[in-house]
């Protein structure tokens, strides 16, 4: 089998677990607000499934990926860190235009994060620190990039995907406005895999600004 059908099987197999898998773990425990311990524990268990099928698929790219950060550390941080804070104002400044230009409530994104948070904080936490990062940078920006040989049409595909996803298929005016930022930041993660040509940078940035939106929400 040549590379460009490999990548589009793997690829297509990727986004099918990814978008099926919240439907599947929907039927088989409750929504987090509503899970006991065992519940969570249970939701925690698939998803190190998923995220450990997810790496084994794109294994060859994460070896890789650590191999340039072993070579150039300093370069690899520089680009994490400058991506998270290109990342940070960008949503920061489009989401507080439409709040206060359009009165909007916030998105049902950042609702059900911030409600998860107050109910189930250590599995918000592995969820947001761990398994969201990897698993959507992977999904996102991993096999949309393995897929689409056009840099623009890479970067705009992945991100109208990424933002589509954050607003949770919920086609409502408020949740359509949401999506500029989420794909506005999907925007930025795609650059930052594309400039760098390493899976791990847009994989730190979303560590880093995903930690700091936990450190926000606590306050």
């Amino acid at each position: 089998m040549d590379k460009d059908k490999k990548n589009l099987l793997v690829g297509l197999f990727v986004l099918l677990v990814y978008f099926a898998s919240p439907m599947l773990i929907g039927l088989l425990v409750p929504d987090i607000p509503d899970s006991t311990a065992a519940e969570l524990f249970i939701r925690a268990a698939f998803y190190l499934i998923i995220a450990a099928v997810v790496i084994y698929l794109f294994w060859e790219d994460i070896v890789e990926s650590f191999k340039k950060i072993k070579d150039k550390p300093g370069t690899y941080i520089k680009q994490v860190l400058l991506g998270t804070l290109i990342l940070f104002i960008t949503i920061l400044g489009s989401s507080f235009i439409i709040r206060n230009v359009f009165k909007l409530d916030d998105s049902i994104n950042n609702m059900i994060l911030g409600n998860y948070f107050k109910v189930a904080l250590p599995f918000m936490i592995f969820n947001q620190l761990i398994y969201t990062p990897i698993v959507e940078e992977i999904t996102f920006r991993g096999t949309f990039k393995n897929i689409i040989k056009n840099k623009g049409l890479f970067v705009i595909v992945s991100a109208l995907a990424f933002g589509f996803f954050q607003v949770g298929y919920n086609i409502s005016t408020t949740q359509v406005l949401y999506m500029i930022p989420w794909t506005l930041a999907g925007v930025v993660y795609a650059i930052s895999y594309q400039k760098s040509e390493n899976l791990l940078t847009p994989i730190g940035v979303h560590i880093i600004y995903n930690l700091l939106y936990i450190f926000i929400a606590a306050l």
